[in-house]
């Protein structure tokens, strides 16, 4: 099944407790925000996502798709270093 890369901007820091629960996301973070880049393979999949953000009381700033070259250039490879995918 194929799927989409999205960028996820939350309001402050997540513990590691949190942080352990998205670990098909690459998780950076920004001065007053944590940034989580994953692959979502239909709507009810980010439905899911945005549930479990909204059950640990986490603000979502931003949420966005991105296109296969951000993919890359941001991960800094093709497909191979691409990251965890769930």
């Amino acid at each position: 099944m194929t799927s989409t890369r999205y960028e996820l901007r939350i309001l402050g820091r997540l513990s590691p407790e949190v942080r352990a629960d998205f670990s098909g996301f690459d998780v950076s973070e920004a001065p007053v925000e944590t940034v989580l880049l994953g692959h979502v393979v239909d709507t009810a999949h980010l439905q899911g996502v945005l549930a479990r953000l909204q059950a640990f009381g986490l603000q979502v700033l931003e949420l966005r798709t991105l296109p296969e070259s951000s993919q890359e250039a941001l991960l800094g490879s093709g497909p191979e270093g691409s990251g965890p995918s769930w």
